[in-house]
């Protein structure tokens, strides 16, 4: 028997270190979920024997049931979370599970796989760890009946206890584990699986740093009424959107006819708008909190905050699993009553954006009290719903199309979603328009990220690329108000804008800088999130924009000029100006040290006066 628990013990640590590996995390989460097993290996044990040193017969059923089914259930998880690795490179979570199961159940939630074939994967999990009952059973069994026949019966008063101060262990070690950060756990599959409130970012010294600066920004922050007349704020998020499939950055209108009209119906256009990082984690983070990577936080001081306090009513009608998300959640802070995400509606994909056209509906009229409306949409991201017919506005007409989930992005299917994105928005600009929010609405569309579409990798979150980060931004305003820089944004510029043209002072914590101020030379960090990190420092100089991109990993340099070579396919790295190269390296290694380049600002201060 022990050579049994050896082997179980001995196997679960290979898969544990093989999903550490696989994710390059660190290889303490090994002892973490051996020490976990093992404690279940014990609980298990003793309830066993504690049936049949009473005699009950149904110790021999659970001699068979309990560890085939504990098995097949450690397998099954292993390969959740070798799937969620692979995906979006985090570990599954309970919470994701019961957030898309009845979706699944119900078939509304499409699948990348036929269900027919899941089915069959998951039986033939369970058939072959059945395979394995004759390896296992015959031990326990004599294991259990010769202690049990001897020892146990002696020791029968004690033995109650014991079981239950084991598995009180046990769950008092699994409830710690949840709540530390520490590498031992982090990671560690059970027990990951298992929290409640995952974290989006390791909690590193630099962003405690931050959350602590941030709360006290918080603390101060002034609260105040809004004034009758103030705009709505309306921010729309279309996932995975590049800003070269819209007519304002030199697309075919086609593509997108309404995004392309809107510049003709006053809208502002920025001529160059760069995400944060290429993925959506950090991209909304960024947006909502104007911080960059290494110092965003669930403890960010946000724009849905700084607006509440302001006197606004936040709305959140967002497509796709938000809530749940490994914390993601943090950065909306709503009230729930009207804070929606893509598991609040029945009938529908979590992922389908004519969710967003329900909760519309369902939105009261607008009245003289501000509201601020955030949006997210998931048609352009490989995960969203694509419908077979894009192209209606009307969402009963859109109600009888089967949606299908996008098996491979091509440029085909991507500019089809691009398309069915437009769609979305024109729906939501006529429900904004019957309610009586549009007339008086400031609105920024934008998006968390580009997409690759195969020229050098697929899909986002793995390179800086400018196919993976640059975005677009266009600001609809109903005042004749002067944007000064139309030039260069990054993520970190969205919010401090929105305030900045509310007149509401801007968080001197926050890292952007408002639009409506003068242009500036200024050098922005970008980075992926995944082993071996990349990064890109953008340099605004004038007319010339510099990237140099690094992967300190792998020991890998670029230099491109975007405005002469907007493919970077010229590397001027052996040809620049030495001491450009220095300064953009310089940069780099001061962002990898924790220190910032924020544009400071006076925190009263208010927008230029319309023109």
């Amino acid at each position: 028997m022990p050579r049994v628990l050896l082997i179980h013990l001995t196997l679960s640590a290979i898969a544990s270190a093989a999903l550490a590996a696989w994710y390059d995390q660190s290889q303490w989460n090994v002892v973490g979920h051996v020490t976990v097993v093992a404690l279940g290996q014990a609980c298990l044990l003793l309830l066993l024997g504690l049936l049949r040193s009473r005699g009950d017969g149904l110790w021999r059923a659970l001699l068979v049931v309990a560890p085939l089914s504990l098995l097949t259930a450690q397998s099954v998880l292993y390969l959740l979370h070798a799937f969620a690795f692979a995906y979006w490179g985090r570990p599954f979570t309970l919470q994701i599970l019961l957030a898309y199961a009845p979706g699944v159940i119900d078939g509304s939630e499409p699948l990348p796989l036929p269900r027919v074939l899941l089915a069959a994967a998951l039986a033939l999990c369970g058939i072959v760890q059945f395979l394995l009952v004759p390896l296992w059973a015959p031990p326990l069994a004599a294991f259990l009946e010769r202690d049990c026949d001897g020892a146990l019966p002696r020791r029968s008063r004690a033995w109650l206890p014991a079981t239950i101060g084991v598995w009180v262990l046990t769950a008092a070690t699994v409830v710690a584990g949840i709540r530390s950060d520490h590498p031992v756990w982090y990671t560690a599959p059970i027990v990951s699986f298992l929290r409640s409130n995952p974290v989006i970012f390791e909690p590193t010294l630099q962003r405690r740093v931050v959350g602590r600066l941030d709360a006290a920004t918080r603390a101060a922050y002034p609260v105040r009424a809004a004034g009758a007349g103030q705009p709505h704020v309306v921010l729309i998020v279309i996932d995975s959107l590049r800003a070269d499939r819209l007519g304002p950055y030199g697309a075919p209108a086609d593509t997108a006819p309404f995004l392309s009209s809107l510049p003709a119906r006053g809208a502002h256009v920025v001529q160059r708008a760069m995400a944060t990082c290429p993925e959506s984690f950090c991209g909304i983070g960024s947006i909502l909190s104007s911080r960059s990577f290494r110092d965003l936080t669930p403890q960010n001081f946000t724009l849905p905050e700084v607006l509440t306090r302001s006197g606004y009513t936040p709305w959140f009608l967002l497509s796709g699993l938000h809530l749940t998300w490994y914390n993601m959640g943090q950065y909306y802070r709503g009230d729930p009553a009207r804070t929606f995400d893509g598991t609040d509606s029945t009938g529908l994909s979590i992922t389908d954006d004519r969710r967003v056209w329900q909760w519309l509906d369902r939105m009261p009229a607008a009245s003289d009290h501000p509201v601020f409306l955030h949006i997210h949409l998931m048609s352009v991201h490989e995960g969203g719903v694509l419908l077979e017919s894009p192209g209606h506005s009307s969402s009963e007409d859109a109600g009888r199309r089967r949606p299908i989930l996008r098996p491979a992005l091509s440029r085909s299917v991507y500019d089809a979603s691009v398309r069915q994105a437009d769609m979305i928005v024109e729906g939501i600009f006529d429900r904004l328009d019957r309610l009586g929010y549009l007339e008086r609405a400031l609105v920024v569309i934008t998006s968390d990220h580009g997409e690759a579409l195969g020229r050098r990798s697929f899909g986002h979150a793995f390179e800086v690329f400018d196919e993976a980060l640059r975005i677009p931004l266009l600001i609809l305003d109903p005042a004749d108000t002067e944007y000064r820089n139309l030039e260069y944004a990054t993520h970190l510029d969205i919010a401090p804008t929105i305030v900045d043209r509310l007149g509401l002072p801007i968080p001197a914590t926050w890292a952007g800088r408002s639009l409506l101020r003068a242009p500036v030379n200024r050098m922005t960090v970008h980075q992926t999130y995944f082993a071996p990190e990349r990064y890109a420092v953008v340099y605004r100089e004038g007319r010339r924009t510099w990237k140099y991109m690094a992967t300190p990993g792998l020991g890998e340099e670029h230099l491109f000029e975007l405005e002469s070579d907007p493919r970077e396919e010229q590397d001027r790295l052996s040809t620049a100006d030495p001491i450009l190269v220095a300064r953009l390296r310089g940069r780099l290694q001061g962002y990898l040290r924790g220190e910032n380049a924020p544009a400071r600002r006076p925190s009263s201060a208010g927008p230029p006066a319309p023109r």
